[in-house]
């Protein structure tokens, strides 16, 4: 909103400085005045439209009664009706303010019906972007970077309990859910001076997706990771998909990120540590007397660490609320089943890597490498049966991108 505000002052301007004092129909004429340059300068001119229009009808609904319109010479009221004049069409006064009333009016109810279409709510001040599905909050997307990375700040489970910790004091760079490597050398993962940048290419894309009955909230952002100098290392496609799947319901997250080696580059090589990839910070009850199990079987940190499986899993209490969350790797993934690493002390970690720190991993110009992780989350604790069966239904989805499993219906990409 602040950013859509920011467009509004730079088009009107002097428009805007020049009938400050005029008061309220002259502030209305101004917005209205101003419109057109609006819709023009601002990325976000629909929504800025319907607002303006509303603020101009409430500015003339206040500012004007027709009727009471006073002739005498000199008086504001005369100088308003002269204003009207100059600068509205020559319409009858009462057609000017009902026209303007009513466009105002659905104006803003096709926006608010657009944000319902969508699920998607937006908080452009801070550059995040939140995702509910009939009226529950889903998850939180920092879009923007904060400060080097877009991430996901909060994911929430059927219940609305929030699992993710967003830059707490002991680490500042772990953020939510984030993924990140090293690239030639490069560091995406810390966000010290000499560590690299993901800088959003392009805005933010909200979709839903319809397959087969299932509704899916789509983010789409396209990302070029950027060393200090700014000089392009890798370049990425990264879709974010959201349902909700029963028995039992659980969030179902699908996390998918296409990595290209950038123009002029013949190749580039991921690497790093044993922790580099799809990285996961839960909030901090959480880091108390939680549980690691995994596909094979395997349980607790000493187990499952550095083990590859399918999947991973983790249940703890959050806030006093028991959850599980767990992580899938696409069968398609280089070097499935994934390593994961986990771990319990001091604090809770998962993450779902590709053994970067034994094996660096080359993509070559022309020959992207595909990666799709899944997280589900569920209230209580579930068992292993239960993950196993979810991520089964996971993957005949898709694996994680919904637009690949041939969508019956797709609303406003």
């Amino acid at each position: 909103m602040e950013r859509m505000f920011l467009c509004c002052r730079k088009a009107q301007g002097s428009q805007k400085a020049s009938c400050r004092r005029a008061g309220r129909m002259e502030e209305a004429l101004c917005w209205i005045r101003s419109s057109k340059a609006l819709v023009k300068g601002c990325p976000q001119s629909g929504e800025v439209l319907s607002i303006l229009v509303g603020f101009a009808s409430i500015l003339v609904g206040l500012g004007l009664r027709p009727e009471r319109v006073s002739t005498e010479p000199g008086s504001n009221q005369m100088k308003i009706s002269m204003v009207l004049r100059r600068y509205l069409p020559p319409w009858r006064l009462i057609g000017k303010l009902i026209l303007l009333k009513a466009f105002s009016l659905f104006g803003g109810l096709w926006f608010l019906a657009q944000m319902d279409q969508q699920g998607v709510a937006w908080a452009a001040e801070s550059g995040r972007h939140s995702v509910q599905m009939d009226g529950a909050m889903v998850l939180v997307y920092q879009a923007a970077p904060n400060p080097k990375k877009p991430y996901l700040a909060e994911l929430f489970s059927p219940a609305g309990v929030n699992l993710l910790r967003d830059s707490p004091a002991d680490h500042k760079h772990h953020h939510g859910l984030m993924f990140a490597v090293a690239v030639d050398g490069v560091n995406f993962w810390a966000e010290d001076a000499a560590s690299g940048s993901q800088v959003p290419i392009g805005p933010l894309k909200q979709e839903r997706i319809v397959v087969d009955g299932r509704a899916w909230e789509v983010l789409r952002q396209n990302l070029r990771w950027q060393n200090p100098q700014g000089a392009v290392m890798l370049e990425e496609e990264r879709t974010l998909a959201a349902c909700r799947t029963d028995q039992p319901t659980a969030t179902l997250l699908s996390w998918r990120s296409l990595l290209r080696a950038p123009e002029g580059r013949s190749s580039v090589q991921l690497g790093g540590s044993s922790y580099f990839g799809l990285g996961m910070r839960f909030t901090a009850s959480m880091d108390i007397e939680g549980r690691f199990f995994n596909a094979q079987g395997q349980s607790g940190p000493e187990a499952t660490n550095k083990a590859r499986a399918a999947w991973c899993a983790y249940t703890a209490k959050a806030d006093g609320k028991p959850v599980t969350v767990a992580v899938f790797d696409w069968p398609k993934n280089p070097r499935h089943p994934a390593t994961w690493f986990t771990m319990d002390r001091p604090f809770a970690y998962l993450s779902a890597t590709l053994n970067l720190d034994q094996e660096p991993l080359t993509i070559r110009a022309g020959q992207p490498v595909e990666l799709r992780y899944g997280v589900a989350v569920w209230d209580g604790q579930v068992e292993r049966a239960v993950v196993e069966k979810c991520y089964k239904a996971w993957w005949a989805l898709g694996g994680a991108d919904p637009s690949s499993s041939s969508p019956q219906t797709q609303l406003k990409p």
